[in-house]
């Protein structure tokens, strides 16, 4: 039948599965996991062999098979199966329980070592050092031949184990540092009126969501706080019929009760809980009231003037300050600025206007003084927020991933590849 070819050649690939394990990863228990899986291999190959060779003796009239016209070689081969079932499963437990040693002796080492290095014992080589580290080894229960051997060892495996540390808590740095360069460039690309826009769309986007997150919770807290009277009618009826009008009479008076009981802690749960829910519904309000003074921006910034004055005289109207450069441990380069207008200005002669920013084209260059192969790092400028300069300084922050160090100084340039002027 096809089922028992689908079975058998699983059980084969499975076997071959733990063969290719034993060859080309197994430390452990390498020949107990080859023994298992060549006996699994067979036997799913045994499963297969006993099929076809009993194909041509099928019924083709639906007589039903049994016993008597069964191929034989069908229960040995799911017998020679489960042998290497049981002989993986025992393999496994064998290699868990070498791993679960191996652990512990490594953990001793490695308390052996970090004793060692709370006692001043640098390399243990002098007759001290080495009467010490005994002493530590034997209190840790760890055999050795060679004092020193054992604390180069231990030596080796603490700093892989630091280097390990170090090395995931870098590759989770740089995945912080990516997704947050991510945003930083989320609007590259578009100016204008345009960027303007998009801006204030996820600026409303944000202040909605919040204002959702504020009303469910307040609703939330309510529903906890707020218990479910019961239907006294119903339990006094139901108890009516099954026990009599007395039984019933006394169900819905006690249910009664218990409504009243339900009802006063209602109240007090109310009054305990009201200020924060009346403080969540009126946050919701707020943020709601702010969304609607957004959508009113968005709406007026479709009809913006718009002035592509000259990027240089552009950039002069801007003046920066506290200026400064951050290295991280991954070699990430965070350069942060404030920025401002000097002074008001006009475009169209007598239409009051602000800068905008391509900020992802007001580029942040940072100059290595003391020397860098790469000479002059570029980075994408400043947070997704408000572009739009006003007289206020703005905070701008840019990022290169993984191009400084932490030994180095570092200076900024500012260069404006696009900037214009818009109305306010």
């Amino acid at each position: 039948m096809f089922l028992e070819k689908l079975i058998g050649s699983i059980i084969a690939l499975w076997g071959i599965v733990v063969l290719y394990g034993a060859f080309k990863k197994a430390t452990i228990c390498k020949k107990g996991q080859i023994a298992s899986g060549i006996v699994i291999t067979v036997g799913g190959i045994a499963v297969l062999l006993s099929e076809i060779m009993n194909a041509p003796s099928k019924p083709n009239y639906g007589i039903v098979k049994t016993a008597s016209n069964s191929n034989s070689l069908f229960k040995p081969a799911f017998i020679i199966v489960g042998i290497g079932v049981v002989v993986r499963i025992y393999n496994l437990i064998c290699k868990n329980k070498i791993i679960t040693v191996e652990t512990q002796e490594k953990n001793k080492k490695e308390e052996f070592y970090k004793e060692c290095l709370k006692s001043d014992i640098k390399q243990c080589k002098n007759e001290k050092e080495v009467q010490k580290a005994k002493l530590i080894a034997e209190k840790h229960g760890i055999k050795y031949s060679d004092i020193s051997d054992l604390y180069s060892e231990a030596e080796v495996l603490v700093k892989k184990k630091e280097q390990k540390e170090l090395d995931d808590s870098l590759k989770a740095k740089r995945e912080e540092e990516r997704a947050e360069q991510k945003t930083l460039v989320k609007y590259e690309g578009m100016t204008g009126r345009e960027k303007r826009i998009a801006m204030l769309t996820a600026e409303r986007a944000a202040l909605l969501q919040t204002a959702d997150t504020l009303k469910s919770g307040a609703k939330a807290v309510m529903n906890a706080s707020q218990q479910k009277e019961k239907d006294w009618a119903i339990h006094g009826g139901i108890a009516n019929g099954i026990a009599g009008p007395a039984a019933g009479a006394a169900t819905a008076l006690n249910i009664q009760a218990q409504n009243a009981q339900i009802r006063a802690q209602n109240k007090a749960n109310l009054q305990a809980f009201s200020p924060l829910i009346t403080n969540s519904y009126m946050g919701a309000v707020s943020y709601e009231s702010r969304a609607r003074g957004v959508a009113v921006s968005i709406d007026s910034a479709k009809t913006k003037l718009l002035a592509k004055d000259d990027v240089q005289t552009c950039l002069k109207r801007l003046a920066f300050t506290e200026t400064k450069v951050e290295v991280s441990e991954t070699g990430t380069c965070t350069v942060t600025t404030k920025v401002a207008l000097t002074e008001p200005f006009t475009i169209f002669e007598d239409v009051k206007a602000v800068m905008g920013i391509e900020n992802e084209h007001l580029e942040l260059m940072g100059v290595i003084a003391l020397g860098h192969p790469a000479g002059r790092i570029v980075s994408p400028g400043r947070k997704e927020l408000e572009a739009f300069l006003v007289y206020d300084p703005y905070p701008l922050k840019g990022m290169c991933l993984y191009c400084g160090k932490k030994d180095r100084d570092y200076r900024v340039e500012f260069a404006a590849v696009d900037l214009w002027a818009m109305e306010i």
